[in-house]
């Protein structure tokens, strides 16, 4: 048996020949696969640093004239968002939750039947409610935190 390491999950990937098993994490839990509910690789202090990360960001757009820093903010990776955001109806619950979308908010989400206008209608919301602050949340616990990665770039830039 070969072990190749360990994502990051703590899930340790063992290989043997012609097949690849599962063998266990480090606590004791179900493992969870990426970009699912639950699965979580970004912690409450990271949360915390981004969204400081953000508001400097905002504010620096803001400073710099524009009308809707929180437009300008996601205008270079919208695109993105909208195509690598895998589980929309579930932010969208996730932000209804946190009182930043209403039920007819969600019902303009979840009308779409295609995942790409699904989150392009939810992030127009979330722009126009200016309201990413409640985003970042949302993103960790409905199992998209790739998009996380992606506002701190825009962040950082």
């Amino acid at each position: 048996m070969h072990v190749s390491g360990i994502n990051n999950t703590g899930t340790i990937n063992a290989h043997n020949f012609n097949s690849t098993v599962i063998t266990g994490n480090h606590n004791n839990q179900n493992p969870q696969e990426p970009n699912q509910p639950g699965a979580s690789s970004i912690n409450p202090t990271e949360i915390r640093t981004l969204r400081e990360k953000v508001t400097n960001k905002l504010r620096r757009l803001k400073l710099a004239g524009a009308s809707n820093p929180h437009e300008e903010f996601c205008r270079p990776k919208i695109t993105a968002f909208c195509s690598e955001t895998t589980n929309p109806d579930i932010l969208a619950d996730k932000l209804y939750e946190a009182g930043t979308l209403s039920k007819q908010d969600v019902n303009r989400v979840k009308s779409n039947s295609v995942r790409y206008d699904k989150n392009d209608a939810l992030y127009d919301l979330v722009v126009s409610k200016r309201a990413l602050f409640n985003l970042l949340e949302a993103l960790k616990t409905s199992g998209n935190e790739n998009i996380l990665k992606l506002i701190e770039e825009l962040a950082d830039s």
